[in-house]
């Protein structure tokens, strides 16, 4: 269901960039310091810049073409996990997290902690057996979905939308 697939840091010389490039899966960078600026395209062909620093991130989706720079004066650092799996766009969706909304800033201090702890852990054991790689990937996605709680899209259950059609039917 959730496969790492790499996994990395990077610290970067002024201005470095990375892209234009479109990934084959989902990619999530933590900016440990510094900052910088993450493009994309949105689904109306408009450039949106958006400008991170510490303790953010970003999240690239499958097929999105992104770019990313580093700041002149005060370059990032950050970590980054790519990785798929059967349920992670249910789990996106879920968190109101998509192409319209990459922006990764945290509400829960100890749950993004855990989160960038599991993404070093996945640095500090490249020898370790698969089943250690993907249980830290686990760890990692369990840590970004608490961390992001509060950001949650408003759901209605799947039931309220039956009701509704129901209603309309029955007048």
């Amino acid at each position: 269901d959730l496969m790492p697939y790499q996994y990395g840091r990077e610290v970067c010389a002024p201005a470095h960039a990375f892209g234009p490039a479109r990934r084959s899966h989902y990619l999530f960078h933590y900016i440990l310091s510094g900052s910088g600026v993450f493009t994309t395209i949105s689904d109306e062909g408009e450039r949106i810049d958006y400008p991170l620093h510490a303790h953010e991130g970003f999240l690239i989706f499958p097929t999105q073409i992104t770019t990313y720079i580093a700041d002149m004066a005060d370059p990032w650092e950050y970590i980054w996990i790519e990785f798929d799996g059967v349920q992670v766009k249910s789990v996106l969706d879920n968190l109101g997290v998509s192409t319209a909304h990459p922006v990764y800033r945290a509400h829960d201090e100890a749950a993004r902690e855990d989160m960038a702890a599991s993404m070093r852990a996945l640095l500090d054991e490249r020898d370790a057996s698969p089943f250690a790689l993907v249980a830290d990937t686990y760890r990692f996605i369990d840590g970004f979905a608490r961390s992001c709680i509060p950001y949650r899209a408003a759901q209605t259950g799947k039931l309220d939308g039956f009701y509704v059609d129901e209603a309309l039917a029955y007048i």
